[in-house]
């Protein structure tokens, strides 16, 4: 596709000036592909590459990178500035999600029971119903920990 496409493939090369290239590929070809074809791409190379960083570095996770993506394909900000302003930083303390997994658990004994008796699938709808409650900002990966611990 970037080889297709030289508007992609420029964007890119100008980005993995400061991120690595292998990162910044499906983001420029699936979340900005559009916008860059068009032309009215808001974000610079050097802006999709801090948003990248961030994410590599684990200070933030992939729905959070995407919304701050979409808000800045919309106003032009710089992402990670976006990302900076509104505190937006992945939840990853064992501490802050605990109390947060216990009270799901507890609201949904059936579903508790479900997944002790062997209806692992239920992971998810655990781990979904604590990224729903911290508005994406939990680390998923932690969430599924402590869900393990918690459900044995």
């Amino acid at each position: 596709m970037l080889a297709r496409e030289p508007r992609l493939a420029e964007f890119l090369m100008q980005a993995a000036q400061k991120a690595p290239i292998a990162l910044l590929a499906n983001w420029v070809v699936n979340d900005l592909g559009a916008a860059l074809r068009s032309g009215e791409a808001k974000i610079t190379p050097a802006g999709l590459a801090g948003l990248v960083r961030l994410l590599e570095a684990g200070e933030i996770n992939t729905r959070i990178a995407k919304d701050a993506l979409a808000e800045a394909l919309q106003t032009g900000q710089d992402p990670a500035e976006i990302v900076r302003q509104k505190g937006l930083k992945q939840l990853s303390d064992a501490g802050a999600l605990e109390p947060i997994v216990e009270r799901i658990l507890a609201e949904h004994p059936d579903k508790a029971a479900a997944y002790r008796a062997g209806k692992t699938g239920l992971l998810g709808f655990f781990v979904g119903q604590v990224m729903r409650e911290t508005q994406g900002q939990a680390n998923p990966q932690r969430v599924q920990e402590l869900v393990r611990q918690k459900l044995g």
